[in-house]
This record gives structure tokens, sequence and C-alpha cells, in this order.
């Protein structure tokens, strides 16, 4: 298979729409925290929180219906 040379995009470049907000926040029984958004989006999470050093943030994206 040939190599591909590498072109400049066809789409125009992304930028930020809105800011969403958390709607709810959700303990599971589980113990985990669920952020609702109240919407389904794509985009990215931004969040400003203090833990102690060494701590580890997971974050699982998904949709409920």
């Amino acid at each position: 298979m040939p190599l591909a040379n590498l072109v400049e995009r066809y789409s125009p470049p992304l930028h930020e729409m809105e800011s969403l907000p958390v709607k709810e926040v959700i303990c599971t029984p589980a113990g985990e925290t669920v952020l609702d958004f109240g919407q389904n989006f794509a985009g990215y999470v931004e969040c400003q929180q203090v833990f102690p050093k060494g701590s580890v943030m997971k974050l699982e994206f998904g949709e409920i219906l």
C-alpha cells in the first residue's frame, strides 16, 4: 500500500460554541459520582478541583436514555 501525502483539513476549524454547567450531581450506590449535564454533547470537560497529591481522577463518558 503506497504512503499518502498529508493535506490541509477540508473542514472549518473547531471553536467553542457554549459552556454547559452541571445540571445535577448524582452519587451512585457504587460510590461513584455522576455529573449530569442535562444533554448529550460533543466537547471536553474542564474542572477545577483540589485533591491530595497522588490522587487520581478517572473520567468516563456515556449517555443514559
